[in-house]
């Protein structure tokens, strides 16, 4: 394993816990009060994957720091980077710890909308007032530091979450996906998942995980 290591002028060392895979990173994480932790790609191994959720699931959902799923090969420093918003204290913080360990990278500040009910409000009006109520929230969003305001870009985006993402991602070529995350319980996952899951395991990118916990 050191063998292929890069040259650099940095400390590895290797722990061999015995233990349950995803146990043994949180674990170590907290231990050695990591600031991120770098996972692979998450893989579907059995049932018991697709009913608790696989190894970088569980990590994600008791970590308290940083968690970066890598499904690309780097090739370049992440100088354009994606990141999701809902407006929620969660994608607020997912947004300054990236500008914290990003700090020369560019920001698509993403929001997707849609109207409720919308097969009963078709009024091209109706849209209207709800872009300009979330074009609203979107400002009152972005009272955040004045240095991280100037490398951020702003996309209110009609549609759902994930084709938002996709349109951006494409168009920017951004290397980097950050999500904001509340942390949820093994059977909210179970049943209905989340919008953060969903991305994480759809979007081609590498992914920075935010948590809402210390």
């Amino acid at each position: 394993m050191r063998a292929v290591l890069p040259d650099g002028d940095f400390k590895v060392s290797f722990r061999y816990p015995v233990e349950r895979v995803d146990c043994a990173i949180a674990s170590i994480a907290k231990e050695e009060d990591a600031h991120l932790i770098v996972l692979g790609v998450a893989r579907f191994n059995s049932m018991k994957d697709f009913m608790l959720g696989t190894a970088v699931d569980y990590v994600i959902r008791h970590s308290t720091v940083p968690v970066l799923v890598v499904k690309n090969r780097p090739t370049r420093p992440h100088d354009g980077i994606a990141c999701a918003t809902d407006f929620y204290p969660p994608s607020r913080k997912a947004l300054e710890k990236a500008a914290e360990l990003f700090p020369k990278a560019d920001f698509q500040l993403i929001h997707a909308y849609h109207v409720t009910f919308e097969g009963w409000q078709k009024a091209e009006y109706v849209r209207k007032e709800v872009e300009k109520a979330e074009r609203k929230v979107f400002d009152e969003f972005l009272q955040i530091h004045p240095e991280t305001r100037k490398r951020v870009t702003t996309h209110l985006v009609y549609g759902s979450p994930g084709s938002a993402l996709r349109k951006d991602i494409r168009e920017s070529e951004a290397e980097l996906l950050v999500l904001g995350t509340h942390g949820e319980s093994t059977l909210r996952h179970a049943t209905i998942g989340s919008t953060a899951n969903e991305l994480l395991r759809s979007l081609p990118v590498d992914t920075l995980v935010v948590t809402n916990r210390e």
